[in-house]
């Protein structure tokens, strides 16, 4: 379903001697004219699309704090591979974790000062990405089950293959609210909206539903975690010069 975005960037301007445009105050919608003579309209809008989740990423992490290094960094592969070992049993296979962080540091200042902490501090942190939407608790309690000390994100998303359709949809859903927009304008300044001459786009960004760990609770005495999906918003920006006369 298209979604209607009333905030726009708004150009105001005439092109002069030497190709420059010139803007009044802030940015604003609005027509020009060229150094031929033309006329044109200048518009930046917004356009979106709501598509339903059909693939999920968890990213949990295992930490250890030792004195020795040597130590800390064997505690927490071992970790690690029992937390690997445990999602192949929950039924994910291997090729959908992988590893998307190390950390290796001595404690901090501040944190030996709270009081006795070992010298050394390691992370390793694992993404798995799995399609539907259904098993992320699954993934929560196995990779917990298994030794992850944090769950540091769940976010329902889109998948590879549709990632593509859903940009061109919200690229054309901006398209279209930059029309609408010229439309006005021109109306307004008593002129007609007719060609386009020049359309950029920037990129078009997705916006997963995503839970932080604050806000995932791991389950406790047997209980399973739930986590619910939610529709994924995909937004685009065009910036469009149309003809007019």
């Amino acid at each position: 379903m298209s979604k209607k975005h009333v905030t726009a960037v708004f150009l105001l301007g005439a092109l002069v001697a030497g190709g420059a445009l010139l803007a009044s105050g802030v940015a604003a919608q609005g027509q020009g004219t060229d150094v031929a003579g033309d006329e044109f309209v200048r518009v930046s809008a917004n356009g979106g699309v709501d598509a339903e989740a059909d693939a999920t990423e968890v990213t949990v992490a295992v930490e250890a704090r030792a004195d020795d290094p040597s130590v800390v960094r064997e505690r927490v592969a071992e970790n690690v591979s029992d937390v690997r070992e445990a999602l192949e049993d929950a039924g994910v296979g291997d090729d959908a974790v992988h590893s998307t962080g190390y950390t290796l540091r001595e404690a901090r200042a501040y944190e030996q000062r709270e009081g006795d902490v070992p010298d050394h501090y390691a992370r390793h942190a694992l993404r798995v990405t799995v399609d539907g939407t259904d098993s992320a608790g699954e993934i929560i309690d196995a990779a917990v089950e298994g030794g992850a000390t944090t769950v540091a994100n769940v976010a329902f998303t889109v998948s590879d293959e549709r990632r593509s359709q859903l940009k061109n949809d919200a690229l054309k859903d901006a398209m279209a609210n930059a029309r609408s927009q010229a439309d006005a304008v021109a109306e307004a300044g008593g002129i007609s909206v007719s060609g386009v001459r020049s359309i950029s786009t920037t990129e078009t960004g997705i916006s997963p539903v995503s839970y932080d760990r604050a806000a995932v609770e791991l389950a406790e005495s047997g209980a399973s975690t739930s986590v619910d999906p939610g529709p994924v918003e995909i937004d685009a920006t065009v910036e469009v010069v149309y003809d007019a006369s």
